[in-house]
């Protein structure tokens, strides 16, 4: 059994963590730890990105107060649903700058959601040695390039394991999606790294 798990954290250290370039080389921290995925959501959820047939509609969310963006890449294994994930990667945050974001956009093919649900759920996964502090946020632009984000504070997050992160929005918000941002935030909290994105689903609450 500690041969197994020793190996399954192997291997995903080395998925999140190619052998670095130059330009790269600070970016990394160890994904050597992994938790239980959660359970698949009951009947009734709309699952609009898995990674199970690639990454189309993803993109690095730029423009946010993060710098550095890494390419966008489809890793296999120790996914939080099915076998792929995404990983994100060159997220930057200086620890001085106030609040920071940094995170992935989703480009759907349907604009109209509201039949879905009214839910939003994505799972996040942070590295073990990321900063407790950092949370996560999901905001919705329409077709006129209005923004609405999600309430509060928004989500924690545990480093070394998969988050599922969900918003309750309003159905005029899922009638008109153009594209959806799924992204970090720390407010003058230094963070240097990747992170996972999985199971992007709608369903009714």
């Amino acid at each position: 059994v500690l041969l197994a798990i020793t190996a399954a954290g192997a291997y995903l250290y080395a998925r999140l963590n190619p052998p670095p370039g130059p330009a790269q080389a600070s970016e990394n921290r160890p994904f050597a730890a992994y938790a239980r995925p959660i359970p698949p959501a009951s009947p009734g959820l709309t699952v609009l990105s898995d990674l199970e047939k690639g990454r189309a509609g993803w993109e690095p969310a730029l423009g946010q107060t993060a710098t550095g963006f890494g390419e966008l890449s489809v890793q296999k294994g120790m996914a939080a649903d099915g076998s792929f994930w995404l990983r994100a990667g060159g997220i930057r945050f200086h620890g001085d700058w106030g609040l920071e974001r940094g995170g992935v956009y989703y480009n759907p093919d349907s604009n109209d959601w509201s039949l879905l649900g009214n839910v939003v759920r994505a799972q996040l996964y942070l590295p073990p040695a990321a900063p407790p502090a950092l949370r996560a946020r999901l905001g919705i632009r329409n077709t006129l390039g209005q923004w609405l984000w999600m309430p509060g504070p928004g989500a924690a997050l545990r480093p070394g394991r998969w988050n599922l992160v969900q918003w309750k929005a309003d159905v005029p918000a899922l009638a008109d999606v153009s594209r959806l941002a799924v992204v970090l935030e720390g407010k003058n909290i230094a963070y240097s790294g990747a992170f996972g994105v999985d199971g992007l689903t709608v369903t009714r609450k």
